[in-house]
């Protein structure tokens, strides 16, 4: 953009700055309202000026409604200008979301908008993160044309949103939420520096695996948004970039997704027919096949665990047509990296006699998947 296009940008950005702190609630000539002010002549003999006296005010208080009895308490005040005035942040975002996006704005507009999204990504309602997280994604990806912005600059605000936003994951749990959160983080580490987006990468596939751990077997919805904007884009970057290299991440891995992909206890939303069901288990399916390659070192040790789960699955007859399609072959691939122990549970179910027909069915179509998968990664 032109200069005189900056100029009356960064005027806009100064005043949306303003806007959402309330810098024009309060001004030099009329106190706030929690205090009463005086104006009163001063009494020197040039009498040159006014002088306010100040006489500090009683606590506000306001009255409720309590167990059928009407009590009196001290007034609450909202913590921030946009808190009390929601229009305020949600006008500015709007004005945000319409910055063109493939012009140089330069460091000194966006300096004064980056404080507003610090504001709202550590605010304590799930909301204003949610909205912080989309309005970050616009702005960074119109920060990928600016170079006149030095490293330290980039590196420093990015960090700066980078911990705002995994502290943010580890506490939200709506799905909506989390997923907008999810989505501006990997928008943050498309910037990375190439020697540190492997650990940055790492710690964030670890700690999303840990939330889905914890939150996963009455969380559907939670869980399908730790999958689509987590778990599933750092796990696909590691097959890519980073093959063998996530053994660190085979543990947590199992424990989170070995439960989505049996789906062993039936949660409300099961129950109820949620779409969550069959959309998290199909979603599951897909994190495992990438996990397999990407922890392969340390899958061997848990085969006869994998395999158990993946007959479950098939056992089921899942009734989503992707669970369907996507299973026999995850299965199959699963076989060839487990080893021995996943071969020793298929072979004795096909051969004890012990188990229903349908299982051995599955347990011998896995087997001749996996010989069909071995003979084609031979092949190549």
């Amino acid at each position: 953009t032109s200069p005189p296009q900056q100029d009356w940008l960064l005027q806009l950005a100064r005043a949306c700055r303003a806007l959402v702190f309330g810098r024009d609630m309060y001004t030099t000539q009329q106190p706030p309202p929690s205090i009463q002010g005086k104006i009163s002549s001063s009494s020197t003999a040039n009498r040159s000026h006014d002088a306010i006296e100040v006489i500090p005010c009683g606590v506000e208080t306001q009255t409720r409604l309590h167990l059928g009895r009407t009590i009196t308490e001290e007034k609450q005040q909202p913590e921030k200008p946009y808190q009390q005035i929601p229009s305020r942040v949600f006008a500015v975002a709007q004005w945000m979301s319409l910055l063109p996006e493939h012009h140089i704005l330069g460091d000194h507009i966006l300096s004064e908008l980056w404080p507003i999204l610090y504001d709202l990504l550590s605010a304590h309602r799930s909301i204003y993160m949610g909205l912080g997280a989309t309005v970050l994604c616009r702005l960074l990806q119109m920060w990928k044309y600016d170079d006149t912005v030095s490293n330290e600059e980039r590196r420093q605000v990015l960090e700066n949103f980078r911990n705002l936003l995994e502290s943010a994951i580890k506490t939200v749990r709506e799905s909506a939420v989390v997923t907008m959160l999810g989505v501006a983080l990997q928008a943050v580490y498309e910037f990375n520096p190439p020697q540190l987006d492997r650990p940055y990468r790492l710690r964030a596939l670890q700690q999303w695996f840990t939330v889905l751990n914890q939150n996963q077997t009455l969380r559907l919805p939670f869980s399908w948004a730790c999958l689509v904007s987590g778990v599933l884009p750092n796990l696909h970057w590691f097959v890519l970039r980073a093959k063998n290299s996530g053994s660190e991440l085979g543990r947590l891995g199992l424990m989170a997704l070995l439960p989505l992909i049996q789906m062993e206890s039936m949660s409300q939303d099961a129950i109820f027919g949620s779409p969550f069901t069959n959309e998290v288990q199909w979603l599951s399916l897909m994190a495992f096949s990438n996990l397999l390659v990407v922890a392969n070192t340390v899958i061997p040790r848990h085969g006869a665990k994998i395999m158990s789960a993946l007959l479950v699955c098939q056992g089921d007859e899942p009734r989503d047509q992707r669970t369907q399609t996507w299973a026999p072959y995850v299965s199959a691939m699963a076989l060839s990296f487990c080893g021995s122990r996943g071969e020793e549970l298929v072979n004795e179910i096909i051969q004890s006699g012990e188990y229903q027909d349908l299982l051995v069915q599955v347990a011998e179509n896995m087997k001749k998947d996996a010989i069909a998968v071995d003979q084609s990664l031979t092949c190549r």
